[in-house]
């Protein structure tokens, strides 16, 4: 099997392991049969665009350290439907836990919010997000 022998640069590390949740995120829902589009820039805070006919969701997505027990509002004054948070360990391939929530407009909101729905698997994400209110 091929080895990665080159070092990478840590933002250049960061920035691949944040995008990397993105497509786990639009894999998950395109398994669950929804039509799925990443916009190339994210100037409107959009990562996942999802639709089923004419009905279309904007998802923003965030990666936060395990340690983090707020989740800040970066997308106010967009159109953003729901927020997606993978929460993950510090290394590479480790276990993570996330959290699917209908989009805010406080500034901060804690993790363990009432209207937020937490998952560790695919199975336990999809039933989250089948609870999240119509916009």
């Amino acid at each position: 099997m091929p080895k990665m022998m080159r070092e990478i640069k840590a933002g250049t590390r960061e920035v691949s392991h944040n995008i990397s949740y993105e497509i786990l995120a639009a894999s998950w829902l395109m398994q669950e049969g929804w039509e799925v589009y990443m916009p190339l820039l994210d100037h409107h805070k959009t990562d996942i665009l999802i639709a089923e006919g004419q009905r279309y969701y904007r998802i923003q997505v965030k990666t936060v350290a395990s340690d983090t027990q707020c989740i800040e509002n970066k997308w106010k004054d967009s159109s953003i439907h729901y927020v997606l948070v993978f929460v993950r360990k510090n290394e590479v391939g480790s276990e993570f836990f996330g959290c699917v929530m209908p989009a805010f407009s406080e500034n901060t909101r804690r993790l363990d919010h009432k209207e937020h729905y937490s998952f560790k698997s695919k199975t336990q994400f999809l039933k989250a997000f089948r609870k999240l209110p119509a916009p």
